[in-house]
């Protein structure tokens, strides 16, 4: 197993004056012959909003998002924790999406931009056009900060799920709207 600490200075609580040191470690685990780094918090683990330990196979970015973290002064501010930045992207994925993107007409595009509006993602609504998945599982992927919350400090039934089913229709449109309009078997014409 292997530790890499970073250290961060806070303040220890309300009304306290004098900072204490958060331990930022990045964990190294082996799993089936593959290294998996985990980030740990003042010895817990950090977890995705699904409440799963974060487990990453490449270091530099465990590392690089335990420094994020470490970088935290009072208090927490995710705005400023910028890894998911569009410059992350590599040009050599960057061209492999725009490929993919221009590879549909207007109206396809059209489509997609409704799912991807809808969802608040660009993964989601690809996965969907592409098989991987269906509406109600990508919904529920899109709202799990939602759902998450709602466990947190409750829901209001009608609201919460009228929203969640007006959005799978939404989105299963978007994607049918798609999909009508890239397939060539739909666009026969006499």
């Amino acid at each position: 197993m292997l530790s890499k600490r970073l250290g961060s200075k806070r303040p220890g609580g309300v009304g306290q004056a004098e900072a204490v040191e958060v331990v930022v470690d990045v964990v190294a685990e082996e799993r089936q012959g593959k290294n998996l780094y985990k980030v740990t918090l003042d010895g817990r683990m950090l977890k995705t909003q699904a409440g799963n330990v974060l487990q990453i196979e490449s270091e530099p970015l465990a590392l690089a998002i335990a420094e994020e973290w470490a970088s935290q002064d009072q208090h927490l501010q995710m705005g400023h924790m910028r890894l998911t930045d569009s410059e992350v992207i590599s040009a050599k994925d960057s061209r492999i999406v725009e490929k993919w993107l221009m590879s549909h007409n207007f109206w396809a595009l059209t489509g997609l931009q409704y799912a991807v509006e809808s969802l608040k993602s660009v993964l989601l609504p690809y996965s969907m056009v592409t098989f991987k998945l269906q509406a109600e599982e990508a919904v529920h992927h899109a709202m799990l900060e939602q759902k998450t919350q709602s466990e947190t400090w409750g829901s209001v039934e009608w609201a919460h799920g009228m929203e969640e089913e007006e959005l799978k229709t939404r989105v299963a449109a978007s994607v049918l709207f798609v999909y009508f309009n890239s397939n060539a078997v739909t666009k026969r014409t006499p």
